[in-house]
């Protein structure tokens, strides 16, 4: 990361209907994605650990770029 430059953090929360199919047609396309502009998947998970409220969705992923 360059000097002076903040990374900046990306959660997504979603619900996913079928997950094999998710991650064959959207999940490596989307990485593939995100990893051109430098970013990288730091955590994904279908049940997250939640501990305080609730977390309406069944997929989570915390993505960091280098900068906004």
């Amino acid at each position: 990361m360059a000097a002076g430059m903040s990374p900046v953090y990306f959660l997504a929360r979603f619900r996913v209907p079928d997950v094999d199919r998710y991650r064959s047609e959207y999940g490596r396309a989307v990485l593939a994605q995100v990893a051109a502009v430098g970013g990288t998947l730091l955590a994904a998970s279908a049940s997250p650990t939640v501990l305080e409220g609730d977390w309406e969705a069944d997929w989570t992923a915390l993505i960091q770029f280098p900068d906004r």
